[in-house]
């Protein structure tokens, strides 16, 4: 039997990603710059899905640094997905390398600005707020206090999507992460949230350090 979430969308429960059946999803995936090359985004979306993946995720905009990803554009790459049938994981680039709070805030109210869509495609859109925000090391208090607004914002904006989080340090600084990110995943009231760390550098230099990093979390 189904429950709640998963009538209406994808849902987390434990450690688990959901789909709407109540079927365990493990991405697999690649990500699509759209930001950037956006004239190959639709032909990348299907090759992706020729390659075995099933999930992308796209590069988009809030205008901050790059042309935004405006709302129509936004529902023809999900739905290009959707007839694919790939799982689209939605992320503002325009956070990467900041701190500051006005640009994690920015990307907020870009997807505030996209509710009807993304609610519209809760059975198959992430919304993973902001790319690599908080680069700064030993800033995790400030992560956790700026992403525990973030949530909070969309939430009551009505977002039903499962939402992803960032690591703080380029999304790679996995002890601080670990240390608070139960105060962000406590803002969710939904329950629908997920942490993601960015497996290149620190957090991903050898083999060890990956699995290390994974089985942290349990």
């Amino acid at each position: 039997m189904l429950n709640a979430e998963a009538a209406s969308g994808l849902y987390v429960k434990g450690s688990n990603l959901f789909d709407a059946n109540g079927n365990r999803l493990v991405l697999r995936g690649v990500n699509i710059s759209h930001a950037w090359y956006s004239g190959s985004t639709m032909n990348n979306i299907s090759k992706a899905r020729s390659y075995g993946c099933n999930a992308v995720r796209i590069v988009c905009a809030d205008g901050q640094r790059w042309s935004k990803t405006d709302y129509n554009t936004l529902k023809n790459i999900i739905q290009t997905c959707v007839n694919n049938g790939l799982i689209c994981v939605l992320e503002v680039h325009d956070t990467t390398d900041s701190d500051s709070v006005s640009s994690l805030n920015a990307a907020v109210n870009y997807w505030k600005e996209m509710k009807s869509l993304l609610n519209q495609y809760s059975k198959y859109v992430i919304v993973n707020i902001a790319n690599e925000w908080m680069a700064s090391w030993e800033m995790g208090a400030d992560w956790q206090s700026g992403y525990i607004n973030a949530v909070r914002s969309l939430r009551n904006a009505g977002i039903t999507n499962v939402l992803m989080v960032d690591a703080p340090g380029y999304a790679q600084e996995v002890n601080a992460m670990y240390q608070y990110c139960r105060g962000v995943r406590d803002a969710d009231t939904t329950g629908n949230i997920m942490f993601s760390i960015h497996m290149y550098a620190d957090a991903g230099k050898d083999a060890a350090t990956v699995k290390s990093g994974i089985d942290a979390a349990y």
